[in-house]
């Protein structure tokens, strides 16, 4: 159970005051004194080490939430091999579609803004298949159909590769810079993917929190656990413990919260976010994916040739 740190502060407070009344019989001392008591206090409170968050300390998990990507960062990026970027299903499909609009100066969108039909096939089978289109065969007639697809088209405007005006995509100056850096280009997606993509917009969970918030600390979890298979449900039930707040924002209905939780960040973390950029691989182990618990994964190989997690202060 987490302890509230102002009534924390209050106990010792009040602790601290009447230990200094033994001692000298005046009281807690001038108020300068007191500011300085408490801000000493705060600061070791802060540094604490806490299981909830795999012994990183409340003051780091700020900084995990806060400062993901930034100079000070407790996720890094590393460089990649070139043969590495090939293993990357997201980026793939970014370079197919910059490659099609080098190849043909711009792409004409439908009146809605999506893809074009006849690019479809060709920029979905450089991602993750769709189990769906797969066993039925049916090809795919619109962008929304595909996920990847369509992630892929979200993330091309997100980064600024592409820009579309009157209905017309072209590459930017930028985007034509980029597609020759595959390490910049993979980077400025997940950046842009944790930062500002909307993790909701492919569910339908009540919570837009769920998973993107302290998206890095998932990040953190795989590092740590991902060198055996678990289930789904484990790591949920670990983001669960570190964000138990995100429990208030599920009404409660015939499934479990937990249950509600773990499909939510599954879908989210594992399914959209990260095997989309190569970086799990997974096992059913059941015909029926219920509860979570039939679908085992563990990091791939390029996660950690892709990332360095500084490890919790002691």
């Amino acid at each position: 159970m987490k302890i509230n740190p102002h009534a924390e502060l209050n106990a010792q407070l009040q602790k601290y005051i009447a230990e200094r009344s033994l001692i000298n019989g005046r009281g807690a001392g001038s108020m300068e004194e007191l500011n300085q008591w408490i801000a000493e206090f705060m600061e070791t409170y802060n540094r604490r080490t806490l299981t909830e968050f795999e012994g990183y300390s409340p003051e780091q998990m700020a900084s995990i939430i806060n400062n993901l990507w930034k100079e000070d960062s407790l996720v890094k990026f590393k460089q990649l091999d070139a043969s590495d970027f090939e293993q990357i299903p997201l980026l793939r499909q970014m370079k197919c579609l910059t490659d099609i609009l080098k190849r043909d100066g711009e792409i004409k969108l439908t009146a809605t803004g999506a893809l074009p039909v006849k690019l479809l096939p060709e920029i979905y089978k450089q991602g993750v298949p769709c189990e769906y289109i797969e066993k039925s065969g049916c090809k795919i007639r619109l962008e929304a159909e595909c996920l990847t697809v369509e992630l892929t088209h979200i993330l091309a405007k997100l980064t600024k590769v592409v820009k579309e005006q009157k209905g017309v995509m072209t590459l930017t100056k930028n985007g034509e810079k980029l597609i020759n850096d595959n390490q910049a280009l993979l980077e400025l997606m997940i950046k842009k993917f944790t930062t500002e993509f909307n993790f909701a917009y492919f569910d339908r969970c009540e919570s837009d929190e769920i998973a993107l918030l302290g998206n890095g600390f998932s990040l953190i979890l795989l590092s740590k656990y991902g060198n055996k298979k678990c289930s789904y449900r484990f790591y949920a039930e670990k983001y669960s413990i570190a964000f138990p707040m995100l429990l208030g924002n599920i009404t409660p209905s015939m499934a479990s919260f937990d249950f509600l939780i773990a499909s939510c960040y599954e879908r989210r973390t594992f399914d959209v976010y990260l095997a989309n950029f190569g970086l799990i691989e997974r096992e059913e182990t059941g015909s029926m994916r219920e509860h979570n618990d039939d679908v085992l994964i563990k990091k791939s190989p390029l996660f950690d040739k892709l990332f360095q997690i500084t490890p919790p202060k002691r």
